[in-house]
């Protein structure tokens, strides 16, 4: 919508329509699911507190245990929590920091599969903070890699070098 965002208070960023998900998580872990995917709806332009259908057909597990307490789940579960809070939203962008980072790896790749199907199935911005290559070039159309705090290359993901990559990234 062109409107500058900068400098404005993190709620009038999520009612732009701009969702986070933290490293880390960050769920309310007292809290039910239900509580915890609604908790993101408070960010929704038009008032409504209500679990969209979107998250139903990407989460079938939380809808079945909307009653369980968040903190009772596993990591890659929380993290699927994290994100259907996120999408309580209704955002147009979804910002994931390191969505895979600490998640056993039969969970990472469901995980995955989300992200990349919220971005060219559902339509919905991505920009992904992720250090796997791999996903990122199955995930991502373009890239911007970061330096200590500046950006020392960004292009086409088809322009994505190994070398580039050896080059600003630790391994």
């Amino acid at each position: 919508d062109n409107a500058e965002l900068g400098g404005q208070p993190t709620f009038r960023r999520a009612r732009a329509g701009i969702a986070y998900v933290p490293q880390g998580r960050e769920i309310i872990p007292d809290f039910t699911i239900r509580e915890n995917i609604l908790m993101g709806s408070f960010a929704r332009a038009d008032g409504k507190r209500e679990i969209p259908p979107l998250v139903a057909e990407l989460f079938p597990y939380l809808i079945e245990n909307l009653d369980r307490n968040g903190g009772v789940l596993s990591g890659g579960q929380q993290q699927q929590l994290a994100i259907a809070r996120a999408l309580a939203a209704e955002p147009k962008i979804i910002l994931l920091d390191e969505p895979n980072e600490g998640i056993q790896p039969s969970i990472v790749e469901e995980i995955e599969n989300v992200i990349i199907r919220l971005n060219r199935e559902v339509g919905l911005t991505v920009i992904l903070v992720e250090q796997s290559v791999s996903f990122v070039r199955r995930a991502a159309h373009r890239f911007a890699m970061m330096e200590k705090g500046r950006v020392v290359a960004s292009g086409d993901i088809g322009d994505l070098s190994d070398a580039m990559v050896h080059r600003h990234m630790a391994v």
